[in-house]
């Protein structure tokens, strides 16, 4: 609240005993102090201001308006950053663009050590077009310990390797009831966590696996076909090789502890045990290796 009055004199004004544009206190106590309560008046020479000045208070009107205002633009800033800020993390992340455009980047390999039905099954559906990862065929790689490797110094992202005897072993337990049979045998799905990290494993767990479950299904579907065409029952069969022919077992060379995921020791420690010339043989040895 203020009051203010302003007229052009015909003559500089001046109070007396105040030089002009001296604010001057008025109500002073007997100590020459004011109180809270006090009053102070601008007094300048083009005209007379008298301004009163209150203890502010929340339930002024037009403090009010100021207060409710500023509380309006900061939730409005806050907002359109909420708004970008998922935004900004979906591009800086890749998320905002196709990811699947890039996945014929990750390149796995495959390796048949069969021969049979199941090693060519395994080679044909990793080479369809349906497949949106690049599979290599090794065909100047003869053993475990040589695709271990690959995958251990970063040639490949994962490996999938047809064991030697899965076809032999599927067709001599098929019609045998009484034959044991480990479904997991046929195939080895080998990745590295350690250097893809667990987003890489993710992205391949649900492709690489998959190869060799369509191939087992593809094949149940065509031993139910032939059972049933030769009117030959079921009971004759072995129920596990009938119903899931091929399975796979996975090998993880570097598992990554959760606590250790991300500390700048454990990232070191893996560089230095990457950045180490290793003999062929202990591939395999290394497949244990965890920190510590």
């Amino acid at each position: 609240q203020g009051m203010q009055s302003c007229e052009q004199p015909s003559s500089p004004q001046h109070v007396s005993g105040t030089p002009s544009s001296e604010k001057v206190e008025t109500e002073m106590d007997s100590t020459g102090k004011s109180d809270n309560n006090s009053a102070v008046f601008q007094v300048s020479n083009d005209c007379t201001q008298l301004t009163k000045y209150d203890q502010i208070s929340i339930t002024d009107q037009s403090v009010r308006s100021i207060v409710i205002s500023s509380l309006k633009s900061i939730a409005k800033g806050t907002a359109i950053l909420l708004c970008i800020l998922p935004l900004l993390l979906c591009l800086f992340f890749g998320v905002g663009w196709n990811p699947k455009d890039n996945y014929k980047n990750i390149n796995f390999a495959v390796l048949d050590l069969d021969g049979g039905m199941i090693g060519q099954a395994i080679l044909t559906a990793a080479q369809s077009p349906t497949n949106p990862f690049t599979a290599t065929i090794l065909s100047n790689t003869t053993s475990i310990d040589e695709t271990v490797h690959l995958v251990d110094t970063g040639r490949y992202n994962a490996a999938l390797i047809v064991n030697s005897g899965a076809s032999a072993n599927l067709l001599a337990a098929l019609t045998s009831p009484t034959t044991p049979y480990n479904p997991a045998a046929a195939t080895t799905f080998i990745f590295d966590e350690g250097r893809g990290g667990s987003a890489m494993v993710s992205l391949l767990r649900g492709v690489v696996p998959s190869i060799s479950t369509g191939v087992s299904r593809a094949l149940a579907q065509a031993f139910l076909t032939r059972s049933s065409t030769a009117a030959v029952p079921l009971a004759a069969f072995n129920r596990v090789a009938l119903l899931t022919p091929v399975g796979n077992t996975e090998q993880n060379l570097h598992p990554v502890q959760a606590k250790y995921m991300y500390t700048p020791r454990a990232r070191m420690r893996l560089h230095k045990q990457r950045m180490r010339p290793y003999p062929h043989k202990p591939a395999l040895a290394r497949a244990h290796w965890h920190f510590d």
